[in-house]
């Protein structure tokens, strides 16, 4: 990777605006991308999370976890609670295998299932109060304001200096609200984004740049969201003549080590 000296990394990361994986990394340890985004965290200054990036992530979490649930359940479900705790630990981590051959996409996010699952179960002494433990832990991630206090907490915790803010949903009860995000929406419908990445890019572009403390840097760990967003930017100016020299689009791996998985 090319060399970037430290200075030129602080002055893009000084005023940032996050996308979901950030969200989802902080509140996943085993996600690879978590180290990178907590070393973003200690150098940030102002540090803007999209109220859609935190629904986006409990979401996905959500729906991974209907997915993978019942074989939880099934698993601990017909545990002897009274077994040796190394023998439990052995068939937690052959459960970890079999999800990982059924859900391999999963990984990291099937590791932190497991490790979620033993944490209760460590301190449960039946199945039944071991499957009431993790349905709350679930109902939690369900319940954004609950899911939204976790992560602003871990933030904070990393660098209590930092100045947190947010990204609102876009309101268009006003005409003048509803010309400007129809403006751009326009340019954004031009590319082939996924669903949740328009919408995020959407409503970070409807607030700029009324709402940043300039210049801002909207970061991501997705290469191909950065290109995607690059584009959209540079057609916000032409199309909308919308001046764009206090925005960039970074991605996160031209500046730090990208990891193995």
């Amino acid at each position: 990777m090319m060399k970037i000296s430290k200075e030129s990394v602080a002055s893009n990361f000084n005023n940032i605006i996050v996308e979901t994986n950030f969200v989802t990394s902080l509140y996943n340890p085993e996600d690879s991308h978590r180290v990178t985004f907590e070393k973003i965290i200690k150098i940030a200054k102002k540090l803007y999370v999209p109220i859609i990036a935190y629904k986006e992530s409990a979401k996905s979490f959500t729906t991974k976890l209907s997915i993978i649930h019942t074989y939880l359940i099934e698993y601990y479900l017909n545990l002897d609670f009274k077994k040796d705790n190394s023998e439990i630990y052995g068939e937690e981590e052959k459960l970890l295998e079999n999800l990982n051959s059924l859900f391999g996409h999963n990984a990291n996010f099937n590791r932190y299932l497991i490790n979620v699952a033993r944490n209760i179960r460590l301190k449960c002494f039946n199945n039944m109060e071991f499957i009431l433990e993790l349905n709350n832990h679930i109902l939690k991630i369900g319940n954004i304001g609950v899911f939204r206090k976790n992560i602003d907490s871990r933030i904070l915790s990393i660098n209590q200096n930092l100045e947190l803010g947010e990204v609102p949903l876009p309101k268009l009860k006003k005409r003048s609200s509803e010309t400007r995000y129809n403006s751009v929406k326009r340019v954004i419908d031009l590319l082939d984004y996924d669903k949740p990445d328009k919408k995020l890019f959407m409503h970070v572009m409807y607030h700029y740049p009324d709402l940043y403390e300039c210049p801002v840097s909207f970061i991501s760990s997705d290469q191909d969201f950065m290109r995607k967003s690059n584009s959209s930017l540079n057609e916000l100016n032409a199309q909308n003549g919308l001046d764009i020299s206090q925005m960039q689009m970074i991605y996160v791996y031209d500046y730090f080590d990208k990891p193995a998985n």
